[in-house]
């Protein structure tokens, strides 16, 4: 066997043999070695590297489990999860966030307590997810304020430039494009609800005073003040319309066990 895996399993299966969990270490010994053995011979300019990765996906493993007591290790490990977050991790370990939420979904898979928590949907999520994602869903409140600006056009006042899901906050003070993909990956993925985002023509929004204060204290709205003014009229302005996201079901058991 690599000497790679051979590290990071003793390490791990030590770890299980203190809680008297002998067996599920075996499972998860068997589904590392499938995984991982064949990708290491694949691996011929990036080995190094990957290996370091691979060693330190072993021990964030390691560290999660070491936090379950012996009495709520599962005797028969649900390998329909492990399995398949192995198989999707091997892509992703040298990232150190996905690395991290594989380690934590894998661990909670063989912790008792967390059984009703975990959802083989997980997988997929963490596979679909960017770092900039789960910080945003880290930080997410319930419900969380989101902006809907609309921008008047010099060519036809009837036509406005739209910049929507728009997230202001003490972690994001300035607006970052990116944010609002990751809030749309977020609803995509069933994590967060918009339920008035889209609504066609017709407009249903709110007047929240502080999320729209925090907006025009950013640079973003200091520029489009200025074009407004410049290149439009200086008597035209922008709309801005607040609504709320709400966490999911989903998105509450997935923080639990992967962030």
């Amino acid at each position: 066997m690599d000497p790679t895996i051979t590290s990071a399993l003793v390490a791990f299966g030590t770890t299980m043999a203190t809680k008297g969990a002998e067996a599920p270490a075996k499972t998860i010994n068997l589904l590392w070695e499938a995984v991982f053995a064949p990708l290491n011979t694949r691996l011929e300019n990036k080995i190094l590297k990957y290996r370091e990765s691979q060693q330190q996906y072993g021990q964030d493993i390691q560290d999660c489990v070491k936090d379950i007591p012996p009495e709520c290790i599962q005797e028969e490990p649900d390998i329909s999860l492990i399995g398949p977050a192995l198989e999707a991790s091997k892509y992703y370990i040298d990232k150190d966030v996905p690395r991290k939420m594989f380690a934590r979904l894998i661990a909670a898979s063989l912790d008792k307590r967390k059984e009703d928590s975990v959802h083989h949907a997980f997988v997929e999520i963490i596979k679909q997810m960017a770092p900039l994602d789960a910080k945003v869903l880290s930080v997410f409140d319930n419900p969380t304020p989101l902006l809907h600006c609309l921008i008047p056009t010099k060519d036809n006042p009837d036509i406005s430039n739209v910049i929507s899901d728009i997230y202001i906050s003490d972690d994001f003070p300035e607006y970052d494009h990116s944010v609002s993909l990751a809030v749309g990956n977020l609803a995509r993925l069933g994590l967060i609800d918009i339920p008035t985002r889209n609504m066609g023509g017709v407009k249903i929004g709110g007047d929240d005073t502080d999320a729209i204060a925090r907006f025009k204290k950013t640079s973003l709205f200091a520029s489009i003040e200025h074009d407004i003014h410049a290149f439009v009229s200086p008597g035209a302005k922008c709309q801005i319309t607040s609504y709320h996201a709400y966490l999911t079901a989903l998105a509450f058991s997935f923080r639990t066990i992967c962030l």
